[in-house]
């Protein structure tokens, strides 16, 4: 005869009442793990994330830091996923052409998306992985570098990424996003912003066009400080000499470092000339400890010249940081 499982005054089993009870801490359990973190948004992005512990998102890039050790960068464009991928060569084979050492792939699901990683070896101590998403309204690029020995963070970034969504409907805070202020009342006013490469442009009541050279028009770039960078004139070198080696120089009207109370600028300013379109360049580099812009206006035919220019130099950077 088989011996019966002892019971509590209720009646039940002791066995099947550690049963529940170990399934019911199952449950609660799971339910703490998921209110760890808040769902936040991404940067200038229409991504929102759960955010493990150790992790914060950038003022103004679309980067989320982990355990201040690595960071997940992002890249979010209107175009179809699968096509994207296709045509940038965005496999194996075309990660290993550009000289990429494929470690492995996987598959994980991002928003009811079949998201594709790939795991690369970076060198002797790093490795990290490109992960691409999307569907036929937008895609998404993003990518991760970490010491090759740190599993765990490894899964901490993955996991974080599982918990992606995506919403086209939810407006972006782009004065929130932008590093910088500006004079909103003047009639220079934006005209697109482009989230991949942090760029924005403005032109006379916001009219763009496609062709930067067909009407006045200014261009905008934010992106924090780097080692290379320490000050205006280290951010004009390394921004605006590709940029006028494109064109030919009839005369340069401003060369210098400004000095302003609190404020470390370049200006450059000078008439330039391309095929045969002649018109007016004028770039101004800010920087301070926290945050680096460079705005290069072209203006053509003396098109609101004033304007652009008193609107350039109303440039403030914010000191809250990246």
């Amino acid at each position: 005869m088989s011996e019966k499982s002892p019971t509590f005054p209720s009646g039940k089993p002791l066995v099947t009442m550690k049963i529940v009870t170990i399934i019911t801490f199952i449950i609660l359990l799971t339910s703490v793990w998921g209110q760890q973190g808040e769902r936040q948004k991404i940067s200038g992005t229409n991504l929102t994330i759960i955010l493990p512990e150790g992790a914060a998102i950038a003022n103004h890039a679309p980067i989320v830091n982990f355990d201040n050790i690595a960071d997940l960068n992002f890249l979010e464009f209107a175009a179809d996923a699968a096509n994207s991928m296709q045509n940038q060569n965005l496999d194996s084979a075309g990660l290993a052409n550009q000289g990429a050492t494929v470690l492995g792939t996987d598959k994980i699901q991002i928003d009811n998306s079949d998201a594709k990683i790939f795991f690369m070896r970076k060198d002797y101590e790093l490795n990290g992985f490109a992960c691409y998403f999307g569907d036929s309204t937008y895609a998404v690029v993003c990518n991760s570098i970490y010491p090759k020995m740190n599993q765990t963070l490894k899964n901490k970034i993955i996991n974080a990424l599982k918990t992606i969504q995506h919403n086209s409907d939810d407006s972006i805070d782009w004065d929130k996003y932008l590093s910088f202020t500006y004079d909103t009342n003047s009639v220079i006013k934006v005209c697109k912003y482009s989230t991949p490469s942090s760029s924005i442009r403005f032109s006379p009541n916001g009219n763009y066009t496609q062709n930067i050279y067909d009407k006045t028009t200014a261009m905008c770039s934010q992106f924090p400080p780097s080692e290379n960078i320490s000050n205006s004139e280290d951010l004009t070198l390394q921004s605006l000499v590709p940029v006028i080696s494109q064109f030919e120089l009839v005369e340069v009207k401003k060369d210098e470092k400004v000095n302003l109370k609190n404020k470390d600028e370049y200006h450059f300013n000078a008439i330039c000339k391309r095929g045969d379109l002649v018109f007016e360049l004028y770039f101004i580099a800010y920087y301070n400890p926290f945050s680096c812009v460079t705005t290069t206006a072209f203006i053509i035919d003396n098109e609101y010249e004033r304007e652009v220019i008193d609107f350039i130099k109303s440039f403030k950077l914010k000191d809250e940081g990246y």
